[in-house]
């Protein structure tokens, strides 16, 4: 299923939290780890905001006009994270066999300033036990603002855990026209489901697809 807010990708535009600022750019990465016991234990995400970026988020943050960010003021970019709101309204999906996994709301969310950037890192889990078999399929959209998630380099797409040694995987990029194809059948019934899905991010989203024999 999907986590709102999830994480990240590789230099895309997203709105910004307030009008006016159009565009906000960050290099985005998503590891998907599984345990000793072959379940899927957690999906770790990192925002790194590039320079100019991080200048918005630290001006709207940084209340007391400091130059830095203090502890309640992480702790409100923090929140935000965890409650989904604006500009943190992506949201990760893992599926498994076709069906889409619950995950929890962000957790251990991490606010760190190195340099001139803003980096925000946190985790995600399923909320019941998944096991690392079939196939699976991770990425990130953000459907209210109808956008994705592309990851420039396959490296900021990673598994961790021995588990995954067994597997095949794959970086998935796919264009408007592969992925109505490759999709077909997914197109069709979101549309009934919904007729304004045939824009739906999913279908164009940048994912990691892993084959894990059972």
């Amino acid at each position: 299923m999907k986590s709102k807010f999830a994480a990240l990708l590789v230099v895309l535009a997203i709105p910004a939290i307030s009008e006016s600022h159009s565009q906000l750019f960050m290099k985005p990465q998503m590891r998907l780890v599984a345990n000793s016991q072959q379940d899927i234990a957690e999906i770790r995400s990192v925002w790194r905001f590039e320079a100019i970026s991080s200048a918005v988020l630290l001006g709207e943050f940084d209340q007391n006009v400091s130059g830095t960010l203090e502890y309640l003021e992480r702790e409100q970019i923090a929140k935000a994270v965890r409650s989904m709101t604006s500009p943190f309204t992506a949201e990760t999906h893992l599926v498994q066999n076709g069906h889409e996994v619950p995950l929890t709301a962000p957790t251990g969310v991490r606010i760190d300033v190195i340099g001139k950037e803003l980096i925000i890192s946190y985790s995600v889990m399923p909320t019941a036990s998944v096991r690392a078999i079939g196939r699976l399929a991770l990425w990130m959209d953000d459907r209210e603002k109808s956008m994705v998630f592309d990851f420039n380099s396959d490296s900021d797409m990673k598994t961790s855990g021995s588990v995954f040694e067994r597997c095949r995987r794959e970086v998935v990029r796919l264009s408007a026209a592969q992925a109505a194809s490759r999709n077909q059948a997914m197109a069709t019934e979101m549309f009934f489901d919904n007729p304004s899905s045939s824009k739906d991010p999913a279908l164009t989203a940048t994912r990691l697809e892993i084959d894990c024999p059972e």
